[in-house]
C-alpha cells in the first residue's frame, strides 16, 4: 500500500535504482517496523506510541528518497501516510466501538481482525489523496472513483462478517489470517487492474490524438501538393500569355495585344481566389461562391 501510494504521489522511482533494489527497500522497511515493534512490545514505557510513530516517519522519509522529487514532496508524503495510518485506526476502532457488545470483545481481542480492518480504511483514505492529486484528471470519471473507493468499502462490510471466536484452532486461526490477507490482496490487486484500465485508456487517447494530427499533417500536405501543381499551371500559363502578347508586338497588333491583354486580365480576375484565410479549401469555396453571387 505504502508502495502504490508513493508511487501515484511522487512519480515513478529514478532510473538508477534497480526493481530488486526497491522492493528490497520496501522489505527491509517492514521487517524494522516489526522487530521495532516486537520489542516495544517487551519493554512498559508511556512514549512506546511515540516512538514507533517517530520511526515509522523516518523510514517512510527514507522510501520517499527512492524517488525524483522536491523535498517539499517527500516531506508531504512521509507525513500524510503516518497521519493517515493515526487517523485509519481510530476509524476502526470507532466503528468496534458502536457495534453490539459481544462483537466488540471478539474483535477487540483479535489483532488481526482490527490490523485488517485498519490497512483497508487507509486504502481508502489514500486512495481518496490519490485521486485528489492525481495529474492526469482528464482520463477519471466518476465511474472509475467509484469502482476503486467500492472494493475495499465491501471488503470491510466482509471482514465484519466474518463469523470470530475469541477461542479456536490454530488451524482456523491460521485460515482467518489467509482469508483476510486475500481481502487486502484482492483490494490492491483491483486498483492494479483498474489502473491498467486507465493507462490503457491514455493509450488508445494518445493514438487517437496522433492519428488526427497524422490526419491533418496529410491534408496540409495534399494541399500544398495541389497549390504546388497550380503554381507550376499558372507559370506555363503566365509564358504562354507573354509569348502571345510578344508576336502581336513583333507584328505590330497593338489593338489585338490591348485586347489580349484585357481579357487575360478578366480571366486572371475570375480564377483569382479574393480570400485568404490560410486553408486552401475554404479558400476555394468561399471565392467560387463569391464569385457567383456576384
Amino acid at each position: 500500500i505504502l508502495y502504490i501510494y508513493l508511487r501515484q504521489l511522487l512519480g515513478q522511482k529514478k532510473e538508477n535504482i534497480s526493481p530488486i533494489l526497491s522492493a528490497s527497500a520496501y522489505i527491509i522497511s517492514e521487517i524494522l517496523q516489526l522487530l521495532e515493534m516486537h520489542i516495544i512490545s517487551a519493554v512498559d514505557s508511556s512514549l512506546d506510541m511515540y516512538i514507533y510513530i517517530g520511526t515509522s516517519l523516518i523510514i517512510t522519509f527514507l522510501l520517499t528518497l527512492l524517488h525524483d522529487c522536491k523535498m517539499r514532496h517527500r516531506i508531504f508524503a512521509a507525513l500524510s501516510f503516518q497521519v493517515y495510518a493515526s487517523v485509519s485506526e481510530i476509524v476502526v476502532y470507532t466503528i468496534f466501538s458502536i457495534l453490539p457488545e459481544d462483537m466488540q470483545t471478539a474483535l477487540f481481542s483479535e489483532v488481526t481482525y482490527g490490523g485488517i480492518c485498519s490497512k483497508i480504511v487507509l486504502f481508502i483514505i489514500l486512495n481518496i489523496t490519490m485521486l485528489i492529486f492525481e495529474k492526469r484528471k482528464e482520463f477519471r470519471s466518476v465511474k472509475y472513483s467509484l469502482l476503486v473507493l467500492m472494493m475495499p468499502v465491501l471488503s470491510i462490510l466482509l471482514v465484519l462478517t466474518i463469523p470470530i471466536k475469541t477461542s479456536g484452532s490454530s488451524l482456523e486461526h491460521t485460515l482467518t489470517l489467509i482469508g483476510l490477507t486475500a481481502i487486502l490482496v484482492a483490494n490492491v490487486i483491483n486498483y492494479i487492474l483498474l489502473q491498467n484500465i486507465i493507462y490503457l485508456n491514455e493509450a488508445n487517447q494518445t493514438r487517437h490524438n496522433m492519428d488526427k494530427q497524422i490526419g491533418y499533417q496529410i491534408e496540409k500536405y495534399r494541399q500544398l501538393s495541389t497549390a504546388y501543381r497550380d503554381t507550376r499551371r499558372l507559370i506555363h500559363d503566365t509564358k504562354k500569355h507573354y509569348f502571345m502578347i510578344r508576336e502581336l508586338i513583333s507584328g505590330k497588333e497593338y489593338d489585338k495585344a490591348t485586347a489580349y491583354i484585357n481579357d487575360s486580365i478578366t480571366d486572371l480576375e475570375n480564377v483569382y481566389s479574393n480570400i485568404n484565410t490560410g486553408n486552401l479549401v475554404i479558400d476555394s469555396f468561399v471565392s467560387n461562391y463569391a464569385l457567383i453571387a456576384k
